[in-house]
């Protein structure tokens, strides 16, 4: 095994860039493919075992690879996340379960509006927010380097971690449902406050 020179490495990469890759988890996979592949040939079979990898490792290869990652991604998650929601309805987490949800509920609704903010918003958001910054955190310290090589300003590609990305997606949802369900209609004024019964269970 060899290390590969500097010009090398930049023929690797060039030729990783050019498959417009966005997803950190697929991108690592095939540079450290193409890595450890070409360190086992000399300098003159360099340039033929690349073109073989290129071959394999074409543009719409690399494309159909980010989708099935990203449907397998999203299964095994929501898998996980069934599994979990199902855990709170066994015996006796069930009534633990539903009395945490009665008195949210009634606190909803016979609590005034400043202490509902104070008393169940404010504190999800925080959790919401510490969340998303300890899991970008931990993507951004994982792939650290892969990033300084495949950095947006160099290859015009926003690069992140497709399991990272999806699980903030789904961090910041129970906002959005709030926003869509509560501030937007009473904003439009089709709701006063917290008052709809309908509303506050949702939340």
């Amino acid at each position: 095994m060899r290390k590969l020179t500097e010009q090398e490495l930049e023929l690797v990469q060039t030729s990783i860039i050019a498959k417009e890759i966005s997803v950190l988890e697929i991108l690592a996979e095939i540079y450290d493919h193409y890595i450890s592949h070409l360190e086992g040939f000399s300098e003159e079979e360099f340039k033929s075992e690349l073109a073989k990898l290129e071959s394999i490792w074409t543009y719409a290869y690399c494309k159909k690879i980010v989708k099935e990652f990203n449907s397998n991604t999203i299964s095994s998650i929501q898998s996980m996340q069934w599994k979990l929601i199902k855990t709170y309805f066994s015996w006796p987490k069930f009534l633990i379960t539903a009395f945490v949800f009665l008195c949210i509920y009634f606190f909803v609704n016979f609590s005034p509006a400043n202490y509902f903010i104070l008393g169940v918003l404010i504190p999800v958001l925080v959790f919401l927010i510490g969340f998303s910054l300890v899991m970008s955190y931990r993507s951004n310290r994982k792939y650290k380097i892969l990033k300084s090589i495949f950095n947006f300003s160099s290859t015009g590609i926003f690069i992140s971690s497709g399991e990272t990305s999806y699980l903030l997606t789904h961090s910041i949802f129970p906002i959005n449902l709030f926003s869509c369900l509560i501030i937007g209609p009473k904003n439009l004024g089709i709701i006063e406050d917290f008052s709809n019964p309908w509303m506050s269970l949702i939340i």
